[in-house]
């Protein structure tokens, strides 16, 4: 089973450092971490800036989980292309793979300007140690779980 977890921080440099206290665990501590990625929203900006974070297999333009969940949740112009071709304007794909309106909702209404957001594809069964740093100085924690179903299904439309 998968977790999908967005930690909303008061900032808009709070998802920088989240990804920063990441990448000082080793590798062998992050594992069942599949995929980060980082949003951040200054208080007078018109839209969010979409930031990837990690090695090459984690690349927010080459990975097409990201880019539509992101592009979907801010319309950002830049993701539209992968947005178009993987979903059709519409968020029906993500809700087969464990993604629902709702959730998508909650992450709209809680990452506006002035704030940031990390979010993280993660294993639910691999531990996780990192994850305590984050949540000590995060306002808010938003979780979706995905079925071993719903992962098959997402491997299926971002992977193939």
């Amino acid at each position: 089973m998968l977790v999908i977890t967005v930690w909303i921080f008061d900032s808009p440099e709070g998802a920088g450092r989240a990804a920063q206290v990441l990448a000082g665990f080793g590798p062998q501590l992050r594992d069942g971490l599949l995929g980060t990625a980082v949003v951040s929203w200054g208080p007078h900006d018109g839209r969010p800036r979409v930031l990837a974070y990690g090695d090459a297999r984690d690349d927010l333009l080459e990975r097409p989980f990201w880019a539509v969940a992101l592009g979907l949740l801010f319309s950002v112009p830049l993701l539209g292309a992968a947005l178009a071709h993987a979903a059709s304007g519409s968020t029906a794909p993500l809700a087969e793979v464990g993604v629902s309106e709702t959730f998508m909702n909650r992450i709209r209404d809680e990452l506006v300007p002035g704030t940031s957001g990390f979010f993280a594809l993660l294993r639910a069964e691999a531990p996780q140690p990192w994850q305590a740093n984050v949540r000590e100085w995060c306002s808010h924690e938003l979780t979706t779980e995905v079925s071993g179903v719903q992962e098959t299904a997402l491997q299926e439309l971002f992977c193939s």
